[in-house]
């Protein structure tokens, strides 16, 4: 089955409507068979900050036993994507948030695969980390 664990950016505290809005995210994915996870740890006193971006990572995987395929896997990834734009483009739209959403989408191997910023339900910028080379390659 796959997977989907949540992480807030590090120095933020999360609040109940911030909360509740996750938890639609996770029933927005539960019809592609994901399993979601929230994984959060306050920020240690004095280590908050204010960052104009609400942050999201979202660490895509399977569970040990079960593995997809590539192509699978790439499917899940754009299915998941197109979920995540749709759900943070509606809190605009429902007034839930006025900040942007920063949201990145990591694979197994926990290297990113997409950033996507999402400054208003209109304007909507997608960084695509798998076409970029790796340092490997950069390097040669």
């Amino acid at each position: 089955m796959p997977t989907a664990t949540f992480r807030i950016g590090g120095t933020e505290i999360l609040h109940e409507d911030r909360k509740r809005a996750i938890a639609r995210l996770a029933g927005d994915l539960q019809p592609l068979g994901v399993e979601c996870h929230l994984n959060y740890r306050p920020p240690e006193p004095g280590r908050r900050g204010v960052t104009w971006f609400e942050v999201l990572y979202i660490y895509l995987g399977t569970k040990a036993l079960e593995s997809l395929t590539s192509y699978a896997f790439d499917a899940l990834a754009e299915q998941t994507l197109g979920r995540v734009i749709n759900w943070a483009k509606d809190r605009f739209r429902r007034g839930e948030t006025t900040r942007p959403q920063s949201i990145t989408v990591y694979g197994p191997d926990n290297n990113p695969l997409i950033t996507v910023k999402i400054r208003s339900a209109e304007q909507i910028e997608i960084e695509d980390h798998r076409s970029a080379p790796s340092d490997d390659e950069v390097e040669q």
